[in-house]
């Protein structure tokens, strides 16, 4: 495994820009296809498995504004995966990434965050995933909280692969894909609170979480094969 990264950072008299760029570069070895991926034959050919993914990431913050501490930011991905165990031997996406983040002082014991991030992905298209986060100091003993977030997880690249993808079990059961995976999707809430006493902090948190397209390998007997499925 290789990476080099390229970082700097800008301070100004508003704020703080930081920024990197990043390449790294994997490759596998000593890896076999497996007979049963090779129609039984007894060929012994060695496993192509590398991997590329070069990251550029920039995040602005400033606490110009009185109450305010904003954030400003973007990604760009582009990663690829070459696989000589299966039939697509190289897939590929890039994902575009843009965010802004607001924690507002509302008062001097009640904070407000709000954000909002836009993702554009070679493969799925648009997804907008907002956030939002409350925090109420109401004493020095107590700490209320409380949020609501969206969220979405695009599937792995090989994942995509229409036919095997990996293999498990020393090599005995093959894993296929599925072309016609879709990302997931989740919103997530979250209420608290903290009670400190003597330097001792006792919290209780509950979460709720509601996840649609999950994906899981699902066959439906015992001689199916295992396929990635929404």
């Amino acid at each position: 495994r290789e990476k080099v990264v390229l970082a700097h950072t800008w301070r100004t008299n508003i704020g703080t820009l930081d920024s990197s760029i990043s390449n790294t570069q994997t490759e596998t070895v000593g890896r076999l296809i497996p007979a049963r991926a090779q129609n039984l034959s007894k060929t012994v050919t060695p496993r192509l498995l590398e991997s590329e993914d070069t990251i550029f990431d920039t995040k602005f913050t400033t606490q110009h504004f009185s109450g305010h501490n904003i954030t400003l930011g973007g990604q760009w991905w582009d990663a690829s995966i070459k696989d000589g165990l299966r039939v697509n031997k190289e897939v590929s996406f890039d994902q575009l990434g843009l965010f802004a983040e607001d924690t507002w002082a509302l008062t001097d014991s009640l904070a407000l965050t709000l954000g909002l991030r836009f993702d554009d992905h070679s493969t799925f298209g648009d997804f907008w995933t907002p956030r939002a986060y409350l925090v109420w100091n109401a004493n020095d003993n107590w700490t209320f909280k409380g949020g609501y977030s969206e969220g979405y997880k695009a599937p792995r690249l090989e994942r995509l692969t229409n036919g095997i993808y990996n293999v498990s079990g020393q090599g005995r059961n093959p894993v296929f894909g599925n072309p016609n995976l879709k990302p997931e999707n989740a919103v997530s809430s979250e209420a608290g609170l903290k009670y400190t006493l003597l330097k001792i902090d006792l919290k209780l948190s509950g979460f709720l979480r509601n996840t649609d397209d999950g994906i899981d390998w699902i066959k439906n007997s015992s001689s199916d094969k295992w396929t990635a499925q929404n």
